[in-house]
């Protein structure tokens, strides 16, 4: 794979699926049930998701269409950066979905923390080699 694709693919992921996690807390939101908790699950949600999509989409952004790059290997990073990306937000997705099992749900994902956080930084190293790394 190039690494252009990669970039593109790494970039689909991230959005992709961490605009889809947005529709539950969406729905948490709107939903007269869970309402009153919904300020909290959002100032828990948003700094498990922000960072790394604002760092993948502007590294996409910066990156932009070059041409240079198109027959670039994509490089031994990509399978470990695919791996924790797809890890990570795989345990985020089963966290957002603590959120409509618990009572009350925003104490119930609160500890996650613990955990997402360390996962977060390891997925956001991983990006940041990836789409930093020099061109060959």
């Amino acid at each position: 794979m190039t690494k252009r694709n990669a970039k593109l693919l790494l970039t689909y992921l991230w959005w992709g699926w961490g605009l889809l996690l947005f529709a539950p807390l969406i729905f948490f939101t709107v939903n007269e049930a869970t309402s009153a908790f919904a300020t909290a699950a959002w100032s828990w949600f948003l700094p498990d998701i922000l960072p790394v999509l604002t760092l993948v989409g502007a590294a996409a952004y910066k990156d932009g269409g070059r041409d240079s790059a198109a027959a670039e290997s994509a490089g031994p990073l990509l399978p470990a950066t695919i791996g924790i990306s797809a890890v990570y937000l795989l345990v985020l997705t089963l966290c957002v979905l603590l959120l409509f099992l618990r009572v009350p749900p925003v104490a119930a994902v609160q500890p996650t923390n613990l955990f997402l956080a360390p996962l977060q930084g390891a997925a956001t190293t991983f990006l940041g080699l990836f789409f930093t790394s020099p061109r060959k």
